[in-house]
C-alpha cells in the first residue's frame, strides 16, 4: 500500500486551486495525495484589519501547527502570505510556476489620470506599492 500525502491548505477558493494544482502534479509523479482544508486565523477573524491582529503568519500559522503535529505532511501557501522567517524546522521546498505576477488596476472608461483618485484596498502591501507607483500608473495610461 502506498503512502498518501496529506496536503494542508486554507479553504479559500485561491488556496484550494493552488493545493489542487499541487495534488495533480504529485499524482502525475505517481504519488497519492489528499487535501486537508483548514480555516486560518485570518479567515476566522473578519472584524478587524489583518495588520491590527499583530500576528505573524496569520494565514499560515494554523497549517504550520498542523504540520508540526503531524496532521498534514505538506502545506501549500500563497507565497505572499509566508513570513520572511519560517518557523524552526520548516523549509520552503518548492514554488509553483506562476503566471504574470503583476496586479491590475481596473477603472471606469471615463478615468482621468490627472484627477485625484481613490484606490480601494485593505492590504498594507498594496497601499505601500500604490504610494510609490502612482506616477508609474500615470505613465502607463
Amino acid at each position: 500500500m502506498s503512502l498518501k500525502i496529506r496536503i494542508g491548505t486554507r479553504d479559500s477558493q485561491l488556496a484550494m486551486w493552488q493545493a489542487t494544482t499541487v495534488q495533480s502534479q504529485l499524482e502525475a509523479l505517481g504519488f497519492q495525495a489528499e487535501l486537508s482544508p483548514v480555516k486560518s486565523q485570518g479567515d476566522l477573524n473578519l472584524d478587524e484589519p489583518l495588520y491590527e491582529m499583530g500576528i505573524t503568519g496569520i494565514f499560515t500559522k494554523t497549517l504550520d501547527v498542523a504540520l508540526v503535529k503531524g496532521d498534514i505532511d505538506i502545506a501549500v501557501h500563497s507565497l505572499k502570505d509566508v513570513p520572511t522567517q519560517l518557523p524552526k524546522g520548516m523549509v520552503q521546498a518548492a514554488v509553483l510556476e506562476r503566471a504574470s505576477q503583476k496586479d491590475i488596476l481596473v477603472y471606469k472608461s471615463n478615468f482621468n489620470p490627472d484627477e485625484a483618485m481613490t484606490i480601494a484596498t485593505g492590504s498594507l502591501r498594496r497601499k505601500a506599492q500604490c504610494s510609490t507607483c502612482i506616477h508609474t500608473i500615470k505613465l502607463l495610461i
